[in-house]
């Protein structure tokens, strides 16, 4: 995958849907929302889909940064702790 080829620019748009995903689901915890969290469970599974055919383009550090930042937000969010991190934080 190239970022001149067509399939490039695609994962690269997914990509970009993540970031807006990660976005939006802060402003959803922010604003104490009920959707934030599916939101930010699907951007983490998106972002570690979409980074696996930029492995060997992106820089080691950012690829490592972004896959434990994904695999962190869903250990945190998926198992049932999530749901008391959620009520921690007074979220829905």
């Amino acid at each position: 995958v190239t970022f001149e080829s067509s399939l490039g620019r695609l994962f690269g748009l997914l990509w970009l849907l993540a970031l807006f995903a990660f976005l939006a689901a802060t402003v959803g915890l922010l604003g104490n929302l009920a959707w934030w969290r599916p939101l930010a469970i699907a951007a983490a599974v998106l972002s570690l889909l979409v980074i696996m055919p930029w492995w060997n383009t992106v820089t080691a550090g950012a690829r490592w940064g972004a896959v434990l930042a994904d695999l962190t937000i869903l250990a945190v969010l998926l198992p049932a702790w999530g749901e008391q991190i959620a009520q921690r934080l007074g979220t829905p």
